[in-house]
């Protein structure tokens, strides 16, 4: 080696905590890009259930929602970055706690819940991460165990 040892984490200097969060900022931003292009596209698909079973106030709710995203994307280089990330860690758990509600374990709301701890990890760091963890997967459980 070249002699140096690595820092812990709990000694890293300001640069480091600095490029760490434009990090952070960065991925939020790539999500609430990702949301607003997938979120058409699952409205589309919603709504085309609405020709077989008919209109719906969950079509409406997806409408809603999507507009929503769009405005965060739309918005995002003017939002501060905390409410950038609780904007996009509230429709990721929206959309699993909806999906699970809706489809049951068939959909893919319960694999979002499991996720929206890591998530937040690494949208807020370690410590908020590991707190959203219980509440995800008891609201996980709770749909899904038998009655």
């Amino acid at each position: 080696m070249n002699g140096s040892r690595e820092r812990p984490v709990a000694e890293a200097t300001d640069s480091q905590v600095v490029d760490i969060q434009a990090v952070r900022s960065r991925l939020v931003d790539w999500g609430l890009v990702y949301y607003a292009l997938v979120a058409p596209s699952a409205v589309i698909l919603s709504l085309s259930r609405s020709l077989e079973h008919g209109w719906h106030p969950i079509y409406s709710f997806h409408i809603f929602i999507a507009c929503l995203i769009a405005v965060g994307a739309v918005l995002r280089k003017r939002l501060p970055y905390g409410v950038r990330a609780a904007w996009l860690l509230a429709f990721s758990l929206l959309i699993g706690l909806f999906g699970l509600v809706v489809f049951g374990l068939v959909g893919g709301g319960a694999s979002i819940l499991v996720l929206f701890p890591v998530l937040t990890a690494i949208a807020f760091g370690t410590r908020p991460g590991p707190s959203f963890c219980v509440p995800s997967l008891s609201r996980a459980w709770r749909w899904t165990a038998a009655p």
